[in-house]
């Protein structure tokens, strides 16, 4: 067989692998208050686990804030840093371990 047609079956594999996996770590590894602040966007105040600042059910006078922006990047930051070890450094072994059966030209 050709080898660009092993290596586009290879690409296809791991890109239908990668794609099952994504929702279900976002499911099961991803915190939910990630999940609710990654998308978070404007000027106004929210604290660090996504409740806007005067909308607290109880005084936090001591406790630290930030734009909404600000947390949304920091959530969606958090997302991808997790997303690359659990996505790519885990299944990682277990990819080598199929490839290196064969000798890579």
């Amino acid at each position: 067989m050709n080898r660009s047609v092993e290596r586009l079956a290879l690409f296809g594999g791991l890109l239908a692998a990668f794609g099952e996996i994504h929702p279900f770590c976002d499911h099961w590894a991803q915190g939910s208050t990630t999940a609710k602040c990654k998308r978070f966007y404007g000027e106004h105040l929210v604290y660090l686990d996504g409740v806007t600042v005067g909308e607290e059910k109880t005084p936090r006078a001591a406790a630290p804030t930030m734009t909404a922006s600000a947390r949304g990047r920091r959530a969606a930051a958090l997302h991808v840093a997790s997303l690359g070890v659990r996505e790519v450094v885990i299944p990682a072994p277990l990819v080598l371990r199929q490839v290196s059966g064969r000798a890579l030209e």
